[in-house]
C-alpha cells in the first residue's frame, strides 16, 4: 500500500513538473539548464520539446554520459515529454491572454 501511495505521488510531482515546465517554455523568458538542451533541439529541429527531452535522456543514458540516470530518470523523461505536449496545449492560452 505505501508503494502504490508513493508511486502516485511520483506522477503527481512528474504532472506538477511538466506543468512548470510548459510555463517558463511559453514565457519567452528562457528555460531552465536543465531543459536548455532539449529546448534549443526542439527549436532547431522543429521537433515537439517533450520528444527532445526523452531523446536526450536516452541518448545520454546509452552513451553511457551521465552517471546517476536509472529507471526513474528514464520513467520521469518519458512521462514528462509525454504531457508536455498536453500541458503546453492548454497553457499556452493563459499565458498569451495574460502576458502578451
Amino acid at each position: 500500500m505505501k508503494m502504490l501511495m508513493r508511486i502516485l505521488l511520483y506522477c503527481v510531482g512528474l504532472l506538477f513538473m511538466a506543468f512548470g515546465v510548459a510555463f517558463s517554455v511559453n514565457s519567452n523568458l528562457g528555460v531552465s539548464p536543465v531543459n536548455s538542451l532539449p529546448y534549443v533541439i526542439s527549436l532547431i529541429l522543429k521537433v515537439d520539446l517533450g520528444r527532445c527531452i526523452i531523446g536526450v535522456i536516452l541518448s545520454f543514458l546509452f552513451m553511457h554520459g551521465l552517471f546517476g540516470i536509472r529507471e526513474g530518470t528514464v520513467l520521469s523523461a518519458i512521462l514528462v515529454g509525454k504531457i508536455l505536449p498536453v500541458m503546453k496545449k492548454r497553457v499556452s492560452p493563459i499565458i498569451q491572454k495574460l502576458c502578451f
